[in-house]
């Protein structure tokens, strides 16, 4: 089964998280990020955002989601919820793929229903949500 790990990080634990699970299991990584970087500001914006359920303008993505049996895709939880760059990605997906999720908090602590919903409007399959607490 070939596995791709979609990510968002912003302050880098997400991406540490990430690049440690691709070398053990032998997923490829592809980052998202957003047009616009943001700034310690930025992430405060970023909550009011997640609150509305917002979008970000992310760069495009190269990746052929076709060669990939399950997509995993992992972020930071802001105000336990996904960064807009995330509600940006969901976009990408192709109908029937599995996605398992990740979240990266300090709490342990997410709330992952509107992001769940929003994958099965795609047609796609949630596999697994997993919450990583990072210290």
């Amino acid at each position: 089964m070939k596995e791709l790990i979609l990510f968002y990080s912003f302050s880098g634990k997400t991406k540490k998280h990430v690049e440690e699970l691709a070398k053990s299991t032998g997923a490829d990584l592809c980052e998202i990020t957003e047009v616009k970087n943001r700034s310690k500001f930025g992430s405060i914006l970023g909550i009011i955002q997640v609150m509305r359920g917002s979008k970000s303008k992310i760069n495009p993505v190269n990746v052929d989601f076709s060669q990939y049996d399950k997509i995993i895709i992992a972020f930071p939880v802001w105000a336990s919820h996904q960064p807009p760059a995330i509600n940006s990605a969901v976009d990408l997906l192709p109908e029937g793929k599995d996605i398992e999720l990740i979240f990266v908090s300090m709490s342990g602590k997410s709330n992952s229903e509107k992001l769940v919903d929003m994958i099965k409007a795609k047609k796609c399959n949630v596999v697994s949500v997993k919450d990583v607490q990072m210290k």
